[in-house]
Order: structure tokens, then C-alpha cells, then sequence
């Protein structure tokens, strides 16, 4: 009897491991698709660059702090979404991907069981560039 629970342990804790390993390589596979299809987004998106003053307000305001940040590359993005107008903001160093998603009013798009990263994915279109910004210096080096 004391061989069967030992055997059964011994399995489990070598099954464990890899069940866990392998939903992590699945979350990071879904990670990576999501990142994929924004860049496909992005890269098919035909510039419209505006000038900022026909911008709301508050992107005005983000637009003007992305500038002064020393060493960086950004973008802002138009789609649309759920019939509302929607900005994405990229820049090169943000580590958060979809954080920088906001509707008309500037307000921060809540990511939730109603509103989800795939969602937006699948069904955000007609995307535009419509500034861009590069502090530049640091590609030469």
C-alpha cells in the first residue's frame, strides 16, 4: 500500500511541474498572439497625421508630456470601436501594452469581462496614425 502512495506521489510531483509549465507557455502564447495582431494593427494603419491643435484637449496634453520625455518614440493611434472613437498611445518603452487605450473624452478603457483585449483585437478597425513623435538621438548611437 505504502508503494501505490509513493508511486502516486512521485508522479504527481513529476506532473505538476509540467501542467504548470504548460498553462504558462499557453498564457504567454495568447500574450504573444494579442501583441502580434496589434502589430499587424499598427503596421497596416495608413498615416493621417493632425495637427495637435485638432486634437481633444487631453490628448493635446499627453502628446505635449511625450515630447518632453528625453529618448523616446511614440505614436498615437485612431480606430474605432463599440461606434466610439478609441486613441491608442505607443511608445517604445512602455511595458504595458494595451494601457494606453482611451475613448473621445480621454477616458482610460477598462479592461474586463465587457470590454477585452481580444475583443478590441478583433473588432476595432479602420486605424490610423495621427501623430508621431522621435527623440531620435538615441538610434544614432
Amino acid at each position: 500500500m505504502k508503494t501505490k502512495k509513493l508511486k502516486l506521489l512521485t508522479i504527481l510531483l513529476f506532473m505538476l511541474p509540467l501542467c504548470v509549465a504548460f498553462l504558462c507557455a499557453c498564457d504567454k502564447e495568447d500574450n504573444h498572439s494579442a501583441e502580434e495582431k496589434l502589430s499587424k494593427l499598427m503596421n497596416s494603419a495608413f498615416s493621417d497625421i493632425v495637427l495637435v491643435e485638432d486634437m481633444p484637449n487631453w490628448l493635446q496634453l499627453k502628446t505635449n508630456d511625450i515630447e518632453e520625455t528625453p529618448l523616446i518614440e511614440a505614436q498615437v493611434y485612431e480606430c474605432e470601436w463599440n461606434n466610439q472613437t478609441i486613441y491608442y498611445v505607443w511608445n517604445i518603452f512602455n511595458s504595458c501594452v494595451f494601457c494606453d487605450v482611451y475613448d473621445k473624452d480621454g477616458i482610460q478603457v477598462i479592461w474586463d469581462d465587457n470590454n477585452t483585449v481580444d475583443e478590441f483585437m478583433s473588432k476595432s478597425k479602420n486605424w490610423k496614425m495621427i501623430w508621431s513623435f522621435c527623440d531620435c538621438e538615441w538610434k544614432n548611437n
